[in-house]
Formats: structure tokens, sequence, C-alpha cells
């Protein structure tokens, strides 16, 4: 392992995922082709692919007293990721229910369970541990109170901060756009996010529109499309992607998300963390789970490589996040 070490405050739950040919509509209901329980939480898929792919990663939450938080833990650690930071409580480990159809698209209802209890006195009390990590990554499976909180915080120590605003929850805080260097949502989150209507919606409209509000970096995943980015600057940049045949999007944006951290903590530029990040997530869609369709770290060296991407760069906050 190397670069700079990564701390990931967020959600760890255990996914029951139903295998489906088409989501169910309204009142309608379907058979699934197949059934499985696997360790996830946009957090802990974070931390897992981090840690898979070769990053000194920390995992800072809650888990239940019960077998889906020891499931959980397991698996992290599996993957090398230091859950020392990890507290049981006295909540059940969350849950999430998702429905992948035939197409690869995914529908999740989450269960926040323990994760509902990451509050400021947490914060407070691992502060210390998670203020040894150089880059901090957040997602919104646990209250945006605490979410602003440490991040504010967390700014004020000098940390780099990776916000990826999923769900986006209701009174979204424009405060919290200040505190990140980088914000990724994807398309869907990217209209709630900006308030915009669905029809008609243009990705740098939204951008620019959040740049106004706060932000210093808009980094927007789009499926096959690649991703969108724009800093202060407002000049709206496309990395692509290409067509590849999509078995499921579940952990696309979590790995996505990872790889770019990676690239950031291991010094590359900025664009050939984007880069890296479309890459990781196009091979993830090809395969079937969350956290076990994650590359590993063999995997990554080599896509490195095919992408000549060269190491060492320092990246920083090179296009545009905060100083």
């Amino acid at each position: 392992m190397g670069g700079r070490r990564i701390g990931v405050i967020g959600s760890l739950n255990v996914d029951y995922v139903s295998y489906v040919r088409k989501s169910p509509e309204r009142g309608e209901t379907v058979l699934a082709d197949d059934f499985s329980i696997v360790p996830g939480g946009k957090g802990a898929n974070q931390a897992f692919a981090l840690g898979r792919i070769g990053c000194d990663v920390s995992m800072f939450g809650l888990v239940g007293d019960d077998d889906n938080g020891k499931l959980g833990l397991a698996n992290l650690e599996s993957a090398g990721v230091d859950v020392s930071g990890v507290e049981v409580c006295s909540a059940p480990t969350g849950l999430a229910l998702i429905t992948v159809a035939e197409d690869g698209d995914n529908s999740i209802v989450v269960v926040q369970g323990a994760n509902k209890k990451v509050g400021r006195e947490y914060i407070d009390r691992k502060f210390s541990e998670i203020c040894r990590c150089d880059i901090i990554v957040f997602q919104m499976e646990i209250p945006k109170e605490t979410v602003l909180y440490a991040a504010k915080r967390l700014k004020d120590e000098g940390k780099v901060i990776i916000l990826d605003p999923a769900p986006v929850p209701d009174g979204f805080p424009d405060e919290l756009l200040g505190y990140a260097d980088y914000i990724k949502p994807n398309e869907t989150e990217l209209v709630r996010l900006s308030g915009l209507p669905a029809s008609g919606f243009s990705i740098e409209e939204a951008c620019r529109l959040l740049i106004r509000r706060g932000a210093a970096c808009i980094l927007a995943s789009a499926g096959p499309e690649g991703a969108f980015c724009m800093d202060r600057s407002g000049n709206l940049r496309h990395f692509p992607s290409y067509e590849v045949d999509v078995i499921d999007t579940t952990a696309a944006g979590d790995s996505f998300t990872a790889s770019f951290a990676y690239g950031i903590a291991n010094g590359f530029s900025f664009d050939d963390s984007v880069r890296l990040a479309v890459e990781v997530s196009t091979i993830v869609v090809q395969r079937k789970g969350a956290q076990s369709s994650i590359p590993e770290r063999r995997e990554i060296l080599s896509l490195i490589e095919r992408l000549g991407i060269p190491a060492g760069r320092k990246a920083g906050i090179a296009f545009g996040g905060n100083p």
C-alpha cells in the first residue's frame, strides 16, 4: 500500500439483492431469477474498493451487534481495510433491499439502522483517529447534520474532502458544498442537487448552478457517457467512456469515487484520476454483484499501465478544489 491515507466516514449495510428480468411497476409483483446476501453500504463499498485496489484506508461508522454487522466488518478486513474506528451499537446493522433488472439497472431501498445513529458524539470520539487520514470520503447514508459537522471540522484541519452526495437528502445544506474539494454526483443526484427539471436537463447548467452555490469542483459520473467535470473556471470538460455489455450497475458509482480518490492519494493528475475512475466503473458494470465486482490491485496496476498514467505527479487539488 502507498500514497496518502484515506478515511471513509459513512454507511455499512448488508445488501439483500434480487435479480429480476424487469423492475416491478407500481402495484406489480415479479418473480426473481436469483437472490444473494452480500456486504454493502456506500461507505463500506468505497472503503472495500480502496482497500482492494491497494490504498491505506480506514472505515468509520456504526454497525449493530448482529450477524450482518460481523459479516460486513469481516469483509472489509479481508480487503485490508482498518475497521478499528467502527463501533458497535444497539441498533441493527443497516440494510439495503436491491432489485437488479436484466438490463443492469438497479433500484435500492435503504433501511438506515445503525447508520442513523452516526452523530456528532461519534465524530468527536473518533476525531483524532480520523485526523490521521489525509483524504476523507463522505456519502449521505448517515445523517446530513453529521456529514456537515464532520466536513467543517475536517476542512478546518486542512483535509481534502470528497463528497458523494448519495442519496441526496431533503434540505441538502448548501454550506456542505463549500467544504468539499470534489463533489461526485451521478446524473440523477445532479438533478436533485440542482433543483432543475429532469425534462431537458443540462449537466452544464446544473454544474454552473452548484458552482454559484459554493461548490469548488463537480465531478459528475454519467454512466455510458463517462464523466463531466466543472470547476470554478466554469469550463465543462468531458471524459468519455465506451460501450460495453452492462450486467449490473451496483457499486459502479462507489468504485468510481474510490478510484478517483486512489488517484488523488497516489499523486496522479486530476485528469488521470478521472480517467482511471471512468475505466474502473466501466469494468464494474460488466460484472455481477457489488463489492465482488470491484477490480483487485493487480488489475488496477495493469489498467494504470495500459492507460499510460505516470505515477507520482503531485495532483493535490489541481482542477479547482479548495486550497
